[in-house]
């Protein structure tokens, strides 16, 4: 049910285009699976806010020596 969760996060994404939401519905169709029956994952949730505090964190960046 992991994979079934993570497309129901996808389907739930606010601009996501409607022909993907469309065929997700169908492939739970195909499946024979309501998704009132699927537990939503929050693995994009989390990958996202981890990508954003890495892009906003000040890191310091060692720069390679310069080879003679």
């Amino acid at each position: 049910m992991g994979i079934l969760g993570l497309l129901d996060e996808i389907y739930a994404l606010p601009n996501l285009k409607m022909n993907l939401k469309f065929d997700i519905e169908i492939l739970l169709k195909n499946l024979g699976v309501d998704m009132k029956d699927i537990k939503p994952t929050f693995l994009l949730k989390d990958c996202i806010g981890d990508l954003q505090e890495i892009l906003t964190s000040p890191t310091k960046m060692s720069w390679p020596s310069n080879p003679k």
